[in-house]
C-alpha cells in the first residue's frame, strides 16, 4: 500500500478551521523516493483548491464537507494525457482506496493536478483525460476483476472506471471548463469512491445532498449543469470532463491489456 506521506510541517497551510488539508506530494518512484515537486507546488495548489472550493455558493457540497474536515488529499503530476503519470497514479489511487476503506472518511477526495500543463479547451482537455484515464486502467493488470456494479464497456452507460475491483466517480477541472465550478488554473481530476456515495444514501443524505447541490448550482452560475440535468445517475462517464456533449457521444475509453492472461495488444474495453 502507498504511504501517504505529510508535509514536513503539517500546519504548514491553515484552512481557517483549525484543520489542514491531507497532503501526498507525489509522484514517488517508490514510498520512500524523493518529492518530486517542491512544497512551494503544493502550497499553490492548496491555495488553489481552497480558494475554488470556498467561493460563495460554490455548488459541490462534498468538497466543501471535503476541505472543512481534512479529508482532501493531493498528488502533484505531469504531461497530462501521455499516460507517462500513469503508474504513480495509478498505485496512488490503491492507496486512497485502501485508506478510505480502512478510515471510512466519508468525504475523502484525492485531487490528481496536473502542473506543467499548458492552457487547453474543453474539447482538448477531455482528449487528454481519457487518454490518461485510459492509461490508468491499463496499469493494472487484467486479472484484476471490473468492479460488478458497472460495465467495463465504455459503449454501456454503466461504464465506469474500475480499480481494484472498485468503481470511481471522477470530475474534471480545467481553466476553460464552462462550467465555473470546474475551473482550475490546471488540468486536474478529482477521485471518489462510488461506494462513497453508497454509504451517503444508506444513510439517507444523497437525496438531500444532491437537491443542495442544485440549488447552489442555480445560484453560482444560474443554470444547472445539463450533463448532470439530462443523465443523472444513468450515463455518468459522460459528465467526467465537465464538458457538454450531444447523446451521439461515444466513450474514448481505450484499455491496453496487461498480465499473462491476455495478449497486450490494443482492444476497446477490458
Amino acid at each position: 500500500m502507498t504511504q501517504f506521506r505529510l508535509s514536513r510541517n503539517r500546519e504548514l497551510e491553515n484552512l481557517g478551521t483549525g484543520d489542514t488539508m491531507l497532503n501526498l506530494l507525489q509522484p514517488f518512484a517508490t514510498p520512500t523516493a524523493p518529492v518530486l515537486f517542491p512544497e512551494e507546488s503544493l502550497r499553490e495548489v492548496k491555495t488553489a483548491i481552497r480558494d475554488l472550493v470556498r467561493a460563495k455558493d460554490y455548488p459541490c457540497v462534498p468538497a466543501i464537507l471535503s476541505l472543512e474536515n481534512n479529508q482532501t488529499l493531493i498528488g502533484l503530476y505531469s504531461d497530462f494525457g501521455s499516460g507517462s503519470s500513469a503508474p504513480n497514479l495509478y498505485r496512488d489511487l490503491i492507496g486512497f482506496r485502501d485508506f478510505q476503506k480502512s478510515s471510512n472518511l466519508p468525504y475523502l477526495s484525492y485531487w490528481a493536478v496536473y502542473m506543467d500543463e499548458p492552457m487547453m479547451s474543453e474539447t482538448e482537455y477531455e482528449t487528454h483525460m481519457w487518454q490518461e484515464l485510459s492509461a490508468l486502467s491499463s496499469a493494472e493488470d487484467v486479472s484484476v476483476p471490473w468492479d460488478p456494479n458497472f460495465s467495463s464497456n465504455p459503449e454501456d452507460p454503466n461504464f465506469t472506471i474500475s480499480l481494484g475491483g472498485d468503481g470511481f466517480f471522477i470530475v474534471g477541472l480545467h481553466s476553460q471548463s464552462s462550467r465555473k465550478a470546474r475551473r482550475f488554473k490546471w488540468p486536474a481530476m478529482v477521485f471518489n469512491l462510488y461506494e462513497q456515495f453508497e454509504e451517503l444514501d444508506r444513510s439517507g443524505k444523497y437525496e438531500s445532498t444532491v437537491e443542495k447541490n442544485r440549488s447552489r448550482e442555480m445560484k453560482y452560475q444560474g443554470s444547472l449543469n445539463p450533463m448532470v440535468a439530462k443523465h443523472g445517475d444513468k450515463w455518468e462517464a459522460i459528465q467526467f470532463s465537465g464538458k457538454e456533449n450531444p447523446d451521439t457521444w461515444k466513450c474514448p475509453f481505450h484499455r491496453l491489456f496487461r498480465g499473462s492472461s491476455r495478449p497486450k495488444a490494443a482492444a476497446p474495453f477490458g
